[in-house]
């Protein structure tokens, strides 16, 4: 016990024994699903690198992409839900984050994109800036950034 939490042993955290286990997609020299996962209790939403650009099967569509992506396996059995790759068509590199049934994801596109998908199907979200493309960069703020 410590200050009143209590802290497990290395021996009991490395004795933990895994139902079940999922490859949700390919490893890379920087690594497959890095930066973490995230979780609404039902689902388990992580990011695929896919640094090296490997072939990786997107399901439940069956197609394909050397990009990197994103995937959701249910946290109960580990069965995939859906993957879907980046649409900037590059490595999907960064943390994960879930709230309200939308996964917001980042991509290492020369821009920089931040996408929301929809947590329960993985299609993305389209949305319209709502302002004629007289705005220019440096003067408008909108969803929290400037434009």
């Amino acid at each position: 016990m410590y200050d009143g939490f209590q802290i497990p042993s290395l021996k009991r955290v490395t004795d933990l024994k895994f139902p079940h286990y999922n490859v949700a997609g390919p490893s890379g020299s920087a690594g497959g699903g890095i930066f973490g996962a995230a979780t609404d209790g039902k689902r388990i939403y992580t990011n695929i690198a896919n640094s090296d650009r490997r072939n990786f099967e997107l399901l439940p569509s069956n197609m394909n992409t050397t990009a990197g992506g994103w995937v959701s396996m249910n946290a109960n059995n580990g069965r995939i839900l859906w993957s879907t790759a980046n649409p900037g068509n590059s490595a999907a590199i960064g943390p994960v984050s879930v709230a309200n049934d939308v996964v917001f994801v980042g991509s290492t596109d020369r821009l920089g994109h931040i996408y929301a998908i929809n947590a329960i199907n993985g299609h993305g979200y389209n949305v319209s800036l709502g302002a004629s493309s007289g705005f220019t960069s440096g003067n408008s703020l909108f969803a929290f950034c400037v434009l």
